[in-house]
């Protein structure tokens, strides 16, 4: 098969200007981080210390559920012109369409809300890939981001939650998906499983484990994200001297 985007897997030179594109949800935006904190511009900024120009956009919204990715690239004027003009695309999707179902701080799980949810990811996401590289026609390097338990693994819930998390997760890392769409996975789910000097790595990269459980990441949390990030760009280009 002859794939549109050819371009998907060069590499780009010091003194390119190149285009990085964040599309997703709140995590993308950088929720749960300082200012200016979050992985994406961490991403941003690395990028910046390495090539002559970086155009930057970030499409990213909160409870950025799979129809509506879908959605704004089919109808988004300017996040449609931004995934086209694309190098780098970075995306977080697939979250708010669980995390929008816990109910009482975290304490329930509506099953109902989480299985549909869950559904609809699965049908919207091979169409959202479709959508971008046939569509738009975008050949940039693609990173997509798994999704991580916030609940520690001693937490009741976790086994429901993780459920719901797994489906999603082995809808992105579908190897029919990427084989024909071509996209690198930055895999959260497992890198914030389990502990870390004694410490569950949630209740240390994330707010979940405070008063108010807030899934998103913390300083600490968005930092990971954006080694694992960086680490998987590094790789891909090492013989570029970056």
């Amino acid at each position: 098969m002859i794939h549109v985007w050819k371009g998907w897997n060069k590499c780009f030179k010091k003194n390119e200007e190149i285009s990085y594109t964040a599309l997703g949800d709140s995590v993308s935006l950088g929720f749960g981080a300082s200012e200016r904190s979050g992985y994406v511009s961490k991403f941003h900024r690395f990028l910046k210390s390495i090539f002559e120009k970086v155009i930057f956009t970030n499409k990213s919204f909160p409870g950025m559920v799979s129809p509506l990715l879908l959605l704004q690239l089919t109808v988004g004027v300017f996040t449609r012109r931004a995934v086209k003009k694309a190098d780098v695309l970075t995306i977080s999707a697939g979250g708010a369409n669980v995390a929008l179902c816990r109910r009482k701080n975290g304490q329930i799980i509506c099953k109902r809300c989480a299985d549909s949810g869950v559904r609809l990811f699965e049908h919207d996401w091979p169409l959202i890939l479709k959508k971008i590289r046939k569509k738009l026609r975008c050949d940039a390097k693609i990173y997509v981001n798994t999704l991580f338990n916030p609940y520690r693994e001693d937490e009741p819930n976790f086994l429901m939650a993780d459920q719901y998390i797994q489906r999603i997760n082995r809808a992105i890392l579908n190897p029919a998906y990427r084989d024909q769409y071509e996209y690198e996975v930055i895999d959260l789910y497992s890198h914030f499983k389990g502990m870390v000097q004694d410490e569950w790595k949630v209740c240390r990269w994330t707010h979940f484990c405070g008063t108010i459980r807030d899934v998103h990441p913390n300083d600490f949390g968005h930092e990971e994200i954006f080694q694992l990030l960086k680490s998987r760009f590094h790789n891909e280009c090492k013989n570029d001297g970056y």
